[in-house]
C-alpha cells in the first residue's frame, strides 16, 4: 500500500523577500470575475491583502490581471524583492518566454507584467498547487461580492485563519 501524499503548505519566503500570491475567480454563465491577492512577510503574516471585481472572459486574463493588480500594489509598496506565485502554469510560461506572445487579449497585460517586474531588483514567479494558493483564491471569490477594490485589514479574523492553515497546510 502507497503512503499517503505529504500534505502541502505555504512556504514563507527568504527574510529579504515578500510573496505575493494572486488568483482569479469566474463566473462562466455570466462572465463576471473577481481578482484577489495576498503579499506576506517571511512569517507568513499578511502585508496588504485586496480583492476587486474584474472585466475577463478567460481564465488566462483573470490570472494575468490579479498578478498584474497585485504587482502594482507591491510596487507602490516599495518592496523590492518579490517572489510571486499563482496556479497556472501557462501564464508563468508566456512571462517567461517572450518569443511566444500570449493570447491576443492578454498581450498588454503580459507586457505591463514584464515591464512591472523591472522596477524590482528580484521578481520571480513560480507555480504553486491550488490546494497552496486558498487565501488567494478566497480573495478572488470574495471580490464578486464587493462593489470596488478592497482593501482587507489584516487583523481580519478569517483572513488569518485563513492564512494559518495555509502555512500549516490545514487549509
Amino acid at each position: 500500500m502507497a503512503a499517503p501524499p505529504e500534505k502541502q503548505s505555504w512556504i514563507p519566503p527568504s527574510q529579504d523577500y515578500v510573496k505575493l500570491n494572486s488568483n482569479a475567480s469566474l463566473l462562466q454563465r455570466t462572465m463576471t470575475g473577481g481578482l484577489g491577492f495576498i503579499i506576506r512577510d517571511a512569517q507568513g503574516w499578511p502585508l496588504l491583502v485586496a480583492s476587486k471585481k474584474g472585466s475577463f472572459n478567460t481564465a488566462f486574463l483573470g490570472k494575468a490581471m490579479g498578478i498584474h493588480m497585485g504587482l502594482q500594489h507591491v510596487a507602490m509598496a516599495r518592496y523590492k524583492r518579490i517572489l510571486v506565485e499563482f496556479d497556472n502554469l501557462v501564464v508563468i510560461r508566456y512571462l517567461q518566454d517572450t518569443n511566444h506572445l500570449p493570447p491576443i487579449l492578454a498581450v498588454s497585460v503580459i507586457d505591463d507584467i514584464r515591464i512591472l517586474c523591472q522596477s524590482f531588483d528580484a521578481c520571480s514567479f513560480s507555480c504553486i498547487p491550488r490546494c497552496v494558493n486558498v487565501v488567494a483564491d478566497s480573495l478572488a471569490w470574495k471580490a464578486l461580492l464587493v462593489a470596488c477594490l478592497t482593501v482587507w485589514p489584516v487583523s481580519t479574523p478569517w483572513l488569518l485563519l485563513l492564512c494559518k492553515g495555509e502555512v500549516s497546510g490545514a487549509s
